[in-house]
């Protein structure tokens, strides 16, 4: 991998090569639970040098299915998993590979996708219409007050809940894509 700068950029640089190094390498163990987590983020943390180590793991019986995935993930290419596919179409293509621009992409693809249902934020920070003191026990209320906060707790639990999961699936998708890549920068970066 060629470097440009000096100091603290290179040594970025180097760092994130050889996270990615080490994803590779969890991805060729034996140990099934680090080759299950190099999938989850390893796509975040492979340059363009990586791509012909995950080419070659196509020979490789049980990995070969997690750097197909990769390769995929990394790529947007839905290829013959054959490492003689993969590499011509690596050696056409290595010069124009633009793995950020592809992962931008596809999270920009994945946001106008997605959407969150919205609701009405002011009564959840406010006593419902009809409830008279937030401190008083629910036994102790009127048949009128209980109903009313048996109606607001069924709008948390349908509501709320599905707009926080809607956010949590976007969240997951903004992770699987480009912001791990910043947050790995970040770390790297870090002092």
């Amino acid at each position: 991998m060629q470097v440009y700068g000096r100091g603290r950029t290179r040594s970025a640089l180097d760092g994130f090569n050889i996270a990615g190094n080490l994803y590779l390498a969890a991805l060729m163990s034996t140990n099934s639970e680090p080759a299950f987590e190099s999938t989850s983020e390893a796509h975040c943390f492979i340059q363009p040098a990586h791509i012909p180590v995950l080419i070659n793991i196509l020979n490789t019986p049980g990995p070969n299915v997690l750097a197909f995935e990769i390769l995929q993930e990394v790529t947007g290419q839905s290829m013959d998993p054959t490492p003689k596919t993969w590499l011509s179409w690596w050696t056409i293509n290595r010069d124009k590979m633009d793995l950020v621009g592809h992962q931008l992409n596809q999270t920009r693809i994945r946001l106008t996708q997605a959407q969150v249902r919205s609701f009405d934020q002011t009564m959840l920070w406010y006593l419902p219409e009809g409830v008279s003191h937030a401190h008083v026990p629910i036994d102790q209320r009127s048949m009128a007050e209980q109903t009313t906060i048996g109606q607001w707790n069924q709008w948390v639990n349908t509501d709320v809940k599905n707009y926080v999961a809607d956010w949590i699936s976007i969240n997951r998708s903004l992770n699987k894509s480009f912001i791990n890549r910043i947050h790995g920068w970040e770390r790297i970066w870090s002092p």
